[in-house]
């Protein structure tokens, strides 16, 4: 397996154990302690990754509650489907253009900012719009999907993530406490 100008590591290998300067260490340590350490870097950078996320969450949330409190209520009607292309292979969605009056009498339309394929809503469908009242066309429909996806979605992505870095970062810790068993028991 190893060549024959290195005896002394074919030695080694057939012994299990490696001479590194003064101290002997068994092969099974040092494979053991760099797993460890992969599976580590790998958990710290998903809990570097999920606790991301989970602050991407928290701040979508927390601008969210606040449009909720500031922002003005209107009767919406779905006007028109608007088609959007994206993606390499130039894929459809549609965006409803809401159109609203605002407790001024001011008549705005606005597209919305979700977009699907089947379209979400019906040319004349009714819709409840939330705007702000210092920026009219700073408005959205009032449903689930414009309001709550964002922060529901970052918040299950880092929760996943951040207990895969956990997972992954609790079971180097014990791979590297039985490596650094091993060095100093030989088992």
């Amino acid at each position: 397996m190893f060549p024959a100008r290195y005896p002394w590591l074919r030695q080694g290998y057939r012994a299990g154990n490696i001479s590194c300067g003064y101290q002997t260490m068994n092969l099974r340590t040092i494979i053991f302690g760099a797993r460890a350490a992969k599976s580590l870097l790998v958990g710290v950078i998903f809990g570097v990754i999920g606790l991301a996320m989970l602050a991407g969450a928290a701040y979508t949330r927390s601008t969210t509650a606040q449009e909720i409190r500031t922002f003005l209520t209107a009767d919406g009607v779905v006007v028109a489907n608007t088609e959007t292309r994206s993606g390499r292979n130039n894929s459809v969605s549609y965006a409803a253009q809401v159109r609203f009056t605002t407790k001024d009498g001011t008549t705005v339309t606005f597209k919305e900012g979700f977009s699907s394929n089947p379209p979400a809503h019906k040319v004349g469908d009714k819709l409840k719009v939330l705007y702000d009242p210092s920026n009219y066309q700073n408005a959205r429909v009032d449903d689930f999907m414009n309001t709550w996806f964002l922060p529901l979605l970052l918040g299950g992505m880092g929760l996943i993530f951040g207990l895969i870095g956990v997972s992954l970062g609790l079971n180097a810790l014990r791979a590297g406490v039985a490596a650094a068993r091993s060095a100093v028991t030989g088992y």
